[in-house]
């Protein structure tokens, strides 16, 4: 029988969006693209984590907001890294996807991230650090919610590893 790592089952995320200590965290590779929407940000009063001073995982569970942005027009969604956004209790703020199927069905229906144009994303975040700030209850509502999401794809996923691999 197929064994799943125990780490995909973690706890919740233990402290809300509102409580935490950074706005954001973006932990790509800097490009010009990418380092002119952060500085937008920046300069909106957002205060990104520091990166090099904590570990990957410790600026994730201090972040209000965990950024996604392509380093080039019309990227694609990343979903591991919407899994681990989620995983660590962050909420997600995303450019807008090339794949307008799954970006609805993520925003819409499971409502586990929010899309933002390239041109509005300093905006964007500004507007849902306010919302955190403002409805800290909402806030950890999508918070646990999209945590959940996230284990129902792995439970969903390792069933569908386990009739591969167990028949």
């Amino acid at each position: 029988m197929l064994q799943l790592p125990s780490l995909w089952f973690r706890q919740a995320p233990a402290e809300p969006p509102a409580a935490r200590k950074f706005d954001f965290v973006f932990l790509g590779k800097p490009t010009p693209r990418r380092e002119a929407a952060l500085a937008a940000a920046r300069a909106a009063g957002a205060e990104p984590a520091p990166i090099g001073q904590y570990t990957r995982q410790e600026m994730l569970a201090m972040s209000r907001v965990c950024i996604g942005l392509h380093s080039y027009d019309g990227g694609a969604l990343e979903l591991h890294r919407l899994g681990e956004h989620a995983e660590a209790g962050c909420l997600a703020l995303y450019e807008d996807s090339c794949d307008t199927l799954t970006q609805r069905a993520l925003a819409e229906e499971a409502g586990v991230v929010v899309f933002a144009p390239f041109g509005g994303f300093a905006a964007a975040l500004t507007q849902l650090l306010r919302c955190i700030h403002d409805e800290p209850e909402w806030a950890r509502a999508e918070q646990l919610r999209a945590y959940a999401w996230w284990h129902r794809e792995l439970e969903d996923s390792g069933d569908i590893l386990r009739v591969l691999f167990d028949s």
